[in-house]
């Protein structure tokens, strides 16, 4: 259970990441789009 529990916090880790870095592209792209 222990090692399942490590993969599915790590999962979620790095699927936050991703998220927060396509929310960041998304963001500058709107930004230089509404220049």
């Amino acid at each position: 259970m222990n090692f399942v529990w490590e993969n599915i916090v790590i999962s979620i880790i790095i699927i936050a990441i991703i998220v927060v870095a396509v929310w960041g592209i998304i963001r500058s792209i709107v930004k230089s789009l509404r220049k």
